[in-house]
């Protein structure tokens, strides 16, 4: 008796979180509707790693891949090297070094072995190998993350729907997954995001704000860890069945786990170090190359030698840079607008028709 009494007592003094939910207004999909036509545009990308074509920072359909594979790509590709992002990025470096051979040329008489230099180009193309591998698995790891954000947001929303929770958790719950993707832009965006902010004024009801300015100290935003945070509370709210109740909290372990991701990616970079010594590896190795071939050139083949190598170097590390900062460049925006789409499908679209008629 005076353990019941007890257990009565401590559920009696374990805070509700019901006074933060509000009715389901059932009007989640409106909400994503207008956010969807009056969202502010994607302005927190690094423009100048954007192509005008096919890119890393779109989400692709098949037009886009037919794009990329045509046959046409090798001239199309030539013609437009004007336009790359990486051309721009690097064509005053390989002036720069164009000038610098002539000059070389004019007025030094020493040679330097071509072998030596050969034997050392084979070290440089290993490190510009090593450092682009390192690249790409970030930018592939970080559309991991983001991938797995979108799924578990999704899969917590369903849970809810179907597991008989009030409609006041399912829609506070909802809101919060339609946003777990904007908290993640509205985190790792440089200088913020005003479409993460819109998102969150439009999908938060006021009580919500109230409690995030609270919580995290500020509110023109709502951030990862508090998300999870407030699921959290949801699925103890939502369902008194174990078994649901863990699978539940499962999708948002795994949902916090994925913003850990996140965070590890947005502050850690490839070791500063070893890219100084790379670019400082590269550079040595050009402004040592005219004195290997000034001799055996005209000032025009020259010109033209030294300006490939250096392009077709420079690109590569330039290509490792654009791509190392991952958030900068993936298409955050698009996943947002889809997550929120596709969540309030979830909890405010009808309920599919029983499997079986009744009689």
């Amino acid at each position: 008796m005076g353990s019941a009494q007890k257990d009565g007592d401590a559920k009696s003094r374990r805070p509700s979180w019901n006074f933060l939910l509000v009715e389901s207004s059932g009007d989640l999909r409106n909400d994503v509707v207008a956010l969807r036509e009056q969202c502010p545009k994607d302005t927190s990308l690094t423009a100048s790693k954007i192509s005008a074509r096919c890119s890393i920072s779109s989400v692709w359909d098949g037009a886009m891949w037919e794009d990329h594979h045509s046959t046409w790509r090798y001239y199309r590709n030539l013609a437009r090297i004007h336009k790359s992002t990486v051309f721009q990025s690097v064509w005053p470096f390989v002036a720069a070094m164009v000038v610098y051979s002539l000059l070389v040329q004019y007025f030094c008489t020493a040679q330097l072995s071509l072998g030596t230099r050969s034997s050392q180009a084979s070290s440089i193309g290993l490190l510009l190998v090593f450092r682009t591998n390192q690249a790409a698995a970030r930018a592939l790891e970080g559309r991991r993350v983001l991938g797995t954000i979108k799924r578990q947001a999704t899969s917590i929303a369903a849970l809810l729907r179907t597991c008989g929770a009030d409609a006041a958790v399912v829609d506070v719950a909802s809101r919060y997954c339609a946003l777990a993707v904007w908290a993640v832009k509205g985190a790792v965006r440089r200088g913020g995001d005003e479409a993460s902010r819109f998102a969150y004024e439009s999908l938060l009801p006021a009580r919500e704000k109230r409690w995030v300015a609270a919580h995290q100290g500020f509110d023109d935003r709502v951030s990862p860890s508090t998300v999870a945070l407030r699921l959290r509370y949801a699925v103890r709210e939502a369902t008194s069945c174990a078994v649901t109740r863990d699978r539940l909290e499962a999708a948002v372990e795994e949902l916090q786990s994925a913003y850990g991701g996140c965070d590890r990616l947005y502050t850690t970079p490839i070791p500063p170090g070893y890219l100084r010594h790379i670019s400082r590896s590269l550079v040595i190795w050009l402004a040592l190359l005219p004195f290997s071939i000034a001799s055996s050139h005209s000032p025009a083949t020259l010109s033209v030698t030294v300006s490939v190598t250096s392009y077709l170097l420079l690109g590569i590390d330039n290509i490792a840079t654009q791509i190392e900062e991952v958030f900068s460049v993936l298409p955050i925006h698009e996943l947002a607008l889809s997550t929120s789409a596709h969540v309030a499908a979830i909890a405010d679209g009808p309920a599919p028709p029983a499997l079986v008629e009744p009689a």
